[in-house]
């Protein structure tokens, strides 16, 4: 009896940690944004710290310098921002920090793609937060969690795009 309670405990211990090594995690990650025709490619680093959700949806967000958003930006965005305004199409996350508070204007992308290496997949659905500013130590995004570690599924997916 004792034998055949080993055996099985064992065999769950073998099943969980396969489980475990089929899923993907890394913690930086290329990122293909795509909003009114415009592209924006760039590297984020998984923020374990980013709890940011976008509070109508509970979405998680990703944020990123205004630099790399350049090109999927309205082009009146700086003029509709000042004031501490949300510019059309936006909506405001509000956060705290070491740092301490404030509020990011923020979107919700058409398509968001991440690459863990492998080639592009669907991303978690999320929003954006556009960082006015440099963020310290070369980073220029910064990912959910959720972003990091994803499951391969046949359902998610797949994208051919060469950067």
């Amino acid at each position: 009896m004792f034998l055949l309670g080993a055996l099985v405990g064992t065999g769950a211990l073998m099943a969980v940690s396969s489980v475990r090594r089929k899923r993907i995690v890394t913690w930086e990650v290329q990122v293909f944004l795509s909003v009114n025709g415009g592209e924006a490619r760039f590297k984020a680093l998984i923020d374990t710290g980013n709890r940011l959700k976008e509070p109508l949806s509970g979405l998680p967000v990703l944020i990123a310098e205004r630099a790399v958003l350049a090109d999927i930006l309205p082009g009146n965005y700086d003029e509709c921002s000042q004031g501490g305004a949300a510019p059309p199409g936006f909506r405001q996350v509000g956060y705290g920090a070491l740092g301490g508070t404030g509020r990011l204007n923020c979107f919700q992308p058409e398509l968001s793609l991440v690459d863990y290496g492998n080639g592009f997949l669907k991303s978690p659905d999320l929003w954006v937060a556009v960082y006015p500013g440099k963020m310290p130590g070369g980073v220029r995004a910064l990912a959910p969690p959720i972003v990091g570690a994803v499951e391969p599924s046949s359902t998610r997916g797949r994208a051919k795009l060469s950067i």
